[in-house]
This record gives structure tokens, sequence and C-alpha cells, in this order.
């Protein structure tokens, strides 16, 4: 059982097995984004599919939308494009599963290869927000990369920074149309990072009319967001469950590290994205064992940490807590899910 279009012809047989389909004309949603777009997401991974993408799914479904959003890849990678619909599955706290088919994607663009349709679509007056989900380090501007375009003409940048900034660009001299950007990394003042980046690139084009448009707050917009959700990296139970329900091609794998690798929508195998942080975090955990209780003494220098919390814990009071939960997620196997259905139950 193959997802695309065709097959979800068949609602019944999706339905049998649990899955819960689009209520919407899609077909009729995805002309009508195409030719007058209101939504464009940057970073399509996994938390855009399980939190942005379900939240318009949701807003579809209702009614409340009639469009959907385009999706902006970093290139084209080929393999199967499934219509550009995907599988969401969804552990909830009580043990139960959900199983959504996401319909709200309605084009997918390349940022590499695709300029011609992106400019296209942010020049576009209907174009209400652009939604980012690249992880903290995409908004960096000390990659070599972002230097060299810093001393380039917009027509020849080609960091991710300095695409986003030239289609901004663009959208000024099109007609200075208004624009919320809107980065929802789990970044502090993650609007303040992407702001920065786009007047940096502004300044280093000499441009007065572009950097007087990305500073009005009545045309460009750079909100503060925090996204409260989690997306692990794939179950090997729920790949287990697919491949059970028939489904082609979305079946988790593990690679020669035994760490977990998955086949992304296209069928394409990818390993997911360690957070940045991850190696800082490690020397302080890389002893624990499971069933052994955690020396707490030991994490003194991670709990001290603002990079990684934002705050001293310890000055903050909240060390004992912290070391409490590391007790009871390195209780043994299972633990870790365990912990976090209660840690969300109470919540």
């Amino acid at each position: 059982m193959k997802l695309n279009h065709e097959t979800l012809k068949n609602r019944t047989e999706w339905e049998q097995k649990g899955y819960r389909l689009p209520e919407y004309d899609r077909k009729a949603m995805i002309e009508k984004t195409k030719a007058e777009p209101t939504w464009l997401h940057f970073g399509s991974g996994n938390i855009f599919k399980a939190l942005h993408g379900m939240a318009a799914e949701r807003l579809l479904n209702e009614g409340i939308l009639d469009r959907g959003i385009i999706a902006v890849e970093r290139r084209d990678n080929g393999g199967e494009k499934n219509d550009d619909l995907a599988v969401v599955v969804t552990l909830k706290a009580n043990g139960t599963i959900e199983k959504n088919i996401l319909g709200a994607v309605a084009e997918t663009c390349y940022l590499y290869g695709g300029e011609e349709r992106l400019t296209e679509i942010f020049t576009s007056p209907s174009l209400q927000l652009a939604t980012f989900t690249i992880t903290e380090k995409g908004y960096s501007l000390n990659g070599d990369d972002v230097k060299a375009d810093l001393s380039a003409s917009p027509a020849e940048v080609t960091s991710y920074m300095g695409k986003v900034a030239s289609l901004l660009l663009e959208r000024y001299r099109a007609g200075a149309y208004p624009i919320a950007m809107v980065s929802t990394d789990n970044c502090s003042h993650n609007g303040d990072k992407l702001k920065a980046a786009m007047c940096a690139f502004a300044e280093a084009w000499c441009d007065e009319g572009f950097m007087s448009y990305i500073t009005d707050e009545k045309k460009v917009s750079f909100p503060w967001t925090m996204i409260d959700k989690i997306t692990p990296s794939p179950d090997l139970n729920v790949g287990a469950m697919l491949e059970t329900d028939g489904l082609e091609g979305f079946k988790p794998v593990r690679n020669a590290r035994g760490t977990v690798k998955a086949l992304d929508d296209r069928g394409e195998p990818f390993e997911p994205s360690p957070d940045p942080l991850l190696e800082t975090a490690q020397q302080y955990v890389s002893d624990m064992k499971l069933g052994e209780k955690p020396d707490c003494a030991k994490l003194e220098g991670l709990l001290r940490n603002e990079t990684i919390f934002g705050l001293d814990l310890m000055e903050a009071g909240l060390a004992e807590k912290v070391c409490s939960y590391f007790t009871e997620l390195t209780a043994g196997t299972g633990a870790v899910r365990a912990t976090l259905h209660r840690a969300v139950a109470e919540s």
C-alpha cells in the first residue's frame, strides 16, 4: 500500500487500519495554495510535519483555512514524492497511538534549484508568513559561506541565510508587502536571531530602503516563539506497525553504529540531525549506566551550563529536581518513555 493521492481514494481501507484522512477537498486546496500562497515553511522535517503541518491539517479539516503550506527543502534529492503526503504518528501519554495522513502540504519547493518558483511565491502579495525550523545554527553568521555572501551581491549568495535574505529583498522590491518571518526553532530570542541575519545582509548590501523595510514592524515582524513538543527519532515499533499496516517506504532502520535512521516520505534513508549541543552535554553523562543511580555531583558542570539551559540551574534552585529526573530516566529499560509519559500526565 503506497501513500499517494490515488490510494487515498479508497478511504475505507485506510480508515479500517486506524488512519485519519484529510476531510477537505485536497485538490482544490492545492490549486488555491499555489495560486494564492499564504504560508511558506523552511525546513520540512519531522517537527514541521508533527506540529506546523498538523496544525494546518486541523484548521483545514474544520474549514477555517482554505489554503495549506508550501514547504521548502534544501534541494531535490530525487526519490518518491508521495504527492506531498506524509504519515504522522503520535504516541499519546495514555499509551494510545494516533495515525494521521498529513495532506496540508500543497507543494514542495527547493532553496537550491528552485529559485524561480520560490521568488514567485515570496513576491506574492497574498503571502502572510514564512516559518522556520532550521535549527539554531541555521541562523549563524559565522560560517564561511555566510561570510563570503556578505561580500557578494544578492544574486550571488549561496548560504541558507543569504538565500532567505535575497528572497526578502525581492519581496521588498516587488512592493514592500508585509510578512511575518517566524522562527520556531527552540533557541532563546529566536526571532531576534533571524532578524539579525536579515539586517546583516541589508547592511552588507548598503540598501537603506531594504533596511527600513525589515526594521519596520508594521511591514516585517520577527516574533519570538517557543514549541513545547518533541519529535524523537523514529521508533522501531512504530515502523513495525506501519509495515504491518501494509504501508510501503516508511520503515525505520538502524545504521552500522546502532543509531536510528529512517526512511523519509520519499523512501530515502536519512539520519535525524543531532542537537548541536549534544557533544557538550555528553561529556557529563557518557559514563551513566542504566540501572545505576547517577552521581549528581558530576553533573554540576552541565547544570551550570547556561548555553544549554538558558540559565544556571543550580543558582535557580532547580538542580535537585533535574537530578531526580536523571535518576528516573536511567532507572532501566523503558524508563525514558515512562518518565516522559508521567511528566506529561502531571503537566
